[in-house]
Formats: structure tokens, C-alpha cells, sequence
């Protein structure tokens, strides 16, 4: 008996090939924040480094006057209370102001004048990354010693008022004054390097 033949011949299997998918890209939005040490420049603008400059110089001459007045007051800020005989010769006794002898006018006022000092360099000097890190620091270090400054002199102050020591007083007085300039022009320029170089993100 003859097989029958298939009038259909099989046709071959053709393999799908895969579709190409989309390319989808992920895109992550990020922030690069500058830090103090980062490898970018630290040139404030034309604008600042005039400020920052004004800045430097004011708070350099606060910080001399502040030395030159703790000096002063060293030898200055005494009271003669009595004398008394003794012996063969005269004894006085003297009150002294403790705000001058504790010479906080002298310690802040050498931070200040290194405030003062890289501030106008950084002018003259843009170049010098490590000069802004410097003016940076010394404003940071500035504004914390302006508060034991101004709590001594305050302090002080107030408990000496009925001791006899008030003539002594202007020392204090001044000794706020100069603590309190202190700390709004090292906060300024904080404020200043801060938005310009260091809280800056790196792609504006």
C-alpha cells in the first residue's frame, strides 16, 4: 500500500527575535555642597571682597583698641581706698577692677587683629585658597570669644557697681562696646564667606 503524500510541507520555525526595550535612563538629582578643603576655587566676588575687605579692616581696629585698652586698664582701673601707718612708713591699699587683670581685652583682641588681618589679605591675595580658609577660621574663633569678652565685662560690672570700684567702670563699658562690634563683624563676615565660598553648591 503507498503512503500518501502531505501536499503541505512544513515550513520552518521562524525564532522571534526579542523587541529592543526602551532605554530608559535614570537621571539622580544631585547637590555637590563645596566643602572647606574641596578642590575649588575660593575667590569671593568683586562685589564681597570689598565688603569682606571693609570687614577686615574694621574688626582689625577693633582688636587694636581692645589690646591697647586691656593694657590701660591694667595699670589704670584702680581705686585708693585708705592708707594706714605701720611701722616706719605709709601703706595704701588699692582695689583693683578684676575685668582688667583677667585680660580678656587682651587675648580676644589679639583673634580679632588676625581676623582683621587675613580679611585684607584675602583682598590683596585671591589666589591663596588657604588665606580664606584662614579669615574663615579666625572669624568663626572671633565670635565665640566675643561672648566670654562681653560676660566678664557685663558680669563684672554689674557686681562691682557698689564696691567702691566705680570709677573703674568705664573699663567695662568700653569692654562691651569692643565685644560687641566684634561679634556682629565676625558674623558678618561669616555670613559673607558662608554664602559666597562655603555653603555655595558647586554647580551654581
Amino acid at each position: 500500500m503507498a503512503t500518501p503524500v502531505s501536499h503541505f510541507q512544513q515550513q520552518p520555525q521562524q525564532q522571534q527575535q526579542p523587541q529592543p526595550q526602551p532605554h530608559i535612563q535614570h537621571v539622580v538629582s544631585t547637590v555637590a555642597v563645596q566643602t572647606c578643603c574641596g578642590p575649588f576655587p575660593k575667590i569671593l566676588p568683586a562685589k564681597r571682597r570689598t565688603l569682606a575687605y571693609a570687614i577686615g579692616i574694621t574688626i582689625l581696629l577693633v582688636g587694636m583698641i581692645s589690646i591697647i585698652i586691656g593694657i590701660v586698664g591694667i595699670f589704670t582701673a584702680t581705686v585708693y581706698i585708705y592708707g594706714y601707718y605701720s611701722g616706719s612708713s605709709w601703706h595704701y591699699v588699692h582695689r583693683f577692677n578684676p575685668t582688667a587683670w583677667i585680660g580678656a581685652n587682651i587675648w580676644c583682641g589679639v583673634f580679632y587683629v588676625l581676623c582683621g588681618i587675613f580679611g585684607i589679605v584675602t583682598r590683596k591675595n585671591i589666589s591663596n585658597p588657604h588665606l580664606m580658609n584662614s579669615y574663615f577660621v579666625f572669624a568663626i574663633i572671633s565670635l565665640i570669644l566675643a561672648l566670654p569678652q562681653f560676660g566678664v565685662s557685663l558680669g563684672f560690672m554689674v557686681s562691682l557697681r557698689y564696691s567702691g570700684l566705680g570709677p573703674t567702670l568705664w573699663f567695662n563699658i568700653v569692654s562691651l562696646i569692643l565685644s560687641i562690634a566684634a561679634f556682629f563683624l565676625s558674623l558678618a563676615s561669616i555670613i559673607v564667606l558662608g554664602s559666597n565660598i562655603y555653603c555655595k553648591n558647586a554647580d551654581t
